[in-house]
């Protein structure tokens, strides 16, 4: 919590002085009890290995450092995390140290405004073992985007759903350590223009690849609509992507699975 406090006081930097930059990380460590944590939270048996997408857990802490950092472009808790890609290139021993590589890239033009893209690279006895890439979005007062396009309604055919609330958020939250005020109380959320909380896109993520037991060495998540909470979600495989969506044609995640 007191790591989003500190980005509370970020500002955006002047475009003048928006530039890609690096940030290292040596001898890093998994929390074994935060993994035994995630486990019970999220009813992992046992036997079932950990999702691909749980990396972006053990990056999470340093990831706060490095949007803290003073070359960081914009204010953390007002950016919008349009999608996260995994690639496992070796295994990751989580009983061994590791390193982190951090590349950013800032300032891309987009439609509404700017993206940033964080690359996180994890490496092993100096072997990259898995990439981690987020694009964010800024958006800018005054960036109105494209126009949308008509898109063809996809056939969301309810195999399953999941019903989340409150409580499941911030149970996520402690376990994950993401205290995003947008996830934790309607009134907190509010604060940041939302009229109740929405659950976290990580957590979805997670949820969608355990329940089809996915062991994919590359996916890509792109996170749609915000997920208000109380929801009951639904979840439908498509192809070769996993669909998360409520209402019947409100997509929330688009999983995509590229091996």
């Amino acid at each position: 919590m007191l790591s989003y406090l500190k980005l509370l006081l970020k500002k955006s930097l002047p475009s003048a002085q928006i530039a890609d930059f690096q940030c290292h990380f040596s001898n890093c460590r998994a929390n074994e009890k935060q993994q035994q944590k995630f486990r019970k939270a999220m009813q992992i048996s046992p036997d079932q290995s950990l999702p691909i997408s749980f990396e972006f857990i053990s990056a999470f802490p340093f990831m706060l450092q490095v949007m803290a950092d003073i070359r960081f472009a914009y204010p953390a808790l007002g950016l919008i995390h349009l999608s996260s890609e995994f690639q496992r290139h070796c295994q990751l021993d989580r009983s061994q140290p590791f390193d982190l590589q951090f590349n950013l890239v800032q300032g891309i033009e987009h439609p509404k405004g700017k993206l940033i893209e964080m690359r996180i690279e994890f490496y092993q006895r100096e072997k990259l073992c898995l990439t981690n890439t987020n694009v964010m979005l800024k958006r800018i007062k005054g960036a109105d985007g494209a126009p949308k396009s008509e898109r063809a309604r996809l056939p969301f055919q309810q195999q399953y759903f999941l019903a989340i609330n409150h409580k499941l958020a911030r149970r996520y939250a402690k376990v994950s350590g993401d205290y995003n005020p947008i996830h934790l109380y309607d009134f907190s959320a509010k604060l940041f223009g939302f009229d109740r909380a929405i659950i976290h896109g990580m957590y979805l993520c997670h949820r969608l690849l355990l329940d089809k037991k996915i062991t994919s060495e590359h996916c890509k998540i792109g996170f749609k609509k915000p997920c208000k909470l109380p929801q009951k979600i639904g979840v439908c495989q498509h192809d070769n992507k996993l669909l998360a969506f409520s209402n019947g044609d409100q997509l929330h995640m688009e999983i995509e699975l590229l091996d």
